[in-house]
């Protein structure tokens, strides 16, 4: 079975985990893959200021793509969201026109991106043979125009990402958060208890992004340490981290959410504090491996607890990487991802 993979980029966060992970325990099983990413090489090139503009970028991709659905012959075309940041869907109707009926389509989505272009993501999931959602409440959104939906959560390579050797508890603490630069708006959210805290805690706010991010608090009274990501220092990067946290507002978007950085951070034995989106609530059991946070006084209090109690941040670890193993690895998940293969496989 040949499969055509087509993501966003080869760094970007969806691509990495919900495809990228899974290629070689894939080809283990006899698939023959090929990954695409929207992304041509020479980007890494470009000007700063040129990079995350979806729109001054599409000139570069829209031959990209064009060359990945023209040059291959696959029994499986697997769209990681939507190919090109533009509201007509026009390249994945050229897939199911040229296709002629010899492909399956897989759309796999982690983000609610119907709210950015609708008609085209419910053309997309309609003309798809099976649609892979990253939680639940995308897969309910894609079961309204398409029967073949299956929840197959981001995971994560417990063999590659472990947890990290204990610190001493004399160290300084670091609360840590890693994510896309789009997404730092959020720690605006907690300032108000960041200096809070800051007033009776010595810690570090550490964080991991794009390189070229600002920092988007403006806080004097506590010390904001910004790592640019790299694939390479990543792991190391993220074992600093004692504490991890993931604030989020109220909305469809952030429901949408699919909480890796909370699995990020439990797969290495990092406890997390979060907010309580719908799928934040199911991979944290409050007090068993981490803290939902509704108000600025959660954030405060549970912060504090796990700043203060060296054991209590050990064994909300342990619980969260069991959890990890358990539910969101690619161990765990790699036979949903097979099953909606050989699904599609079987529609052709």
């Amino acid at each position: 079975m040949k499969i055509l993979f087509l993501t966003p980029g080869r760094d970007v966060p969806s691509s990495r985990f919900r495809v990228e992970q899974y290629l070689p325990y894939l080809r283990k099983n006899g698939f023959s893959c090929c990954f695409s990413p929207a992304i041509p090489s020479y980007y890494s090139y470009l000007p700063l200021p040129f990079k995350g503009k979806s729109m001054i970028l599409l000139p570069l991709k829209f031959p990209n793509r064009l060359y990945s659905i023209l040059d291959r012959k696959s029994n499986i075309v697997f769209l990681q969201r939507d190919l090109l940041p533009e509201p007509t869907g026009i390249l994945e109707k050229c897939i199911r026109y040229l296709s002629r009926g010899n492909s399956s389509i897989i759309f796999d989505f982690d983000d609610a991106i119907w709210l950015n272009y609708e008609n085209k993501v419910r053309k997309i999931i309609s003309i798809s043979n099976v649609i892979i959602a990253g939680n639940n409440f995308l897969a309910d959104y894609a079961k309204q125009y398409n029967r073949n939906v299956v929840t197959i959560p981001t995971s994560i390579d417990t063999s590659l990402y472990v947890p990290k050797a204990p610190k001493s508890s004399e160290k300084k603490i670091i609360i840590g958060w890693s994510g896309t630069a789009s997404n730092l708006e959020y720690l605006k959210l907690i300032k108000n208890p960041l200096v809070t805290l800051s007033r009776k805690y010595d810690f570090t706010l550490k964080i991991l992004t794009n390189k070229g991010a600002k920092n988007p608090l403006d806080i004097k009274d506590v010390n904001v340490e910004i790592r640019y990501w790299t694939r390479e220092t990543e792991l190391s990067e993220l074992y600093t981290f004692d504490i991890g946290i993931m604030p989020l507002k109220s909305g469809v978007w952030e429901n949408g959410k699919c909480g890796f950085k909370i699995i990020l951070y439990l797969s290495l034995g990092i406890p997390s504090v979060a907010s309580p989106t719908n799928v934040n609530c199911e991979i944290i059991k409050d007090g068993k491996n981490g803290f939902i946070a509704s108000s600025e006084k959660d954030w405060v209090e549970n912060l504090s607890k796990l700043i203060e109690d060296y054991n209590l941040r050990l064994s909300l670890g342990r619980t969260g990487r069991t959890l990890v193993e358990e539910k969101y690895s690619v161990k765990a998940n790699l036979p949903l991802l097979i099953a909606a293969l050989n699904h599609a496989y079987s529609n052709t």
